[in-house]
């Protein structure tokens, strides 16, 4: 499974390689974190945490998203999402975990950059706007991320270039349809 984050890195260039492993195989599975699902309306869930974000994005998730809605909050209900308890500290952290109860083997993340662009910039669309905050908490992130990490039975591999997310081993994103990472022409 494929967990996209919406960290500055994303780039088209990386939907594209994910869309194309995604149609290799039935089995190939995506999610998508908060705003990405805009980038990546093909993935088959879409992974936001916080109420407020589901306040502001969740109606037109629910109209344009196709694939399965969840969410870290009760809240989110209202829109369709189903929710998945838990305390992840944050949407990239509680989609690694749905991957893992979803009994994916592997978890290959890409736009967990979890630090700023060179340029300052937190996400790969444009900031968001009161009550919503830019990634403020990422200081707390890079200790979410491992202990999600020592929590889930999957094998978590970083695929996003020059992430500072060192908790998981880092492969490349071109990697993508290699063997081990693909259940395709088995």
């Amino acid at each position: 499974m494929v967990c996209l984050a919406s960290g500055p890195s994303l780039t088209t260039e990386q939907l594209i390689a994910v869309w194309e492993w995604q149609q290799m195989s039935p089995r190939h599975k995506v999610i998508a974190v908060n705003r990405t699902w805009e980038a990546a309306p093909w993935a088959d869930a879409l992974f936001a945490m916080d109420a407020k974000w589901w306040k502001q994005y969740g109606r037109d998730a629910q109209r344009d998203f196709a694939g399965d809605l969840v969410a870290g909050t009760r809240h989110a209900a209202v829109y369709g999402a189903k929710h998945f308890p838990g305390r992840y500290g944050h949407s990239g952290a509680g989609a690694i975990a749905y991957a893992d109860a979803c009994h994916a083997a592997k978890v290959l993340l890409l736009g967990y950059d979890g630090a700023p662009s060179a340029a300052g910039l937190a996400h790969w669309h444009e900031d968001y706007t009161a009550p919503l905050t830019n990634a403020a908490s990422m200081p707390k992130w890079p200790a979410q991320l491992a202990a999600v990490g020592r929590a889930v039975k999957a094998q978590v591999v970083n695929m996003t270039p020059g992430s500072a997310v060192e908790c998981f081993p880092f492969d490349a994103w071109e990697r993508l349809n290699d063997k081990e990472y693909s259940y395709a022409k088995e």
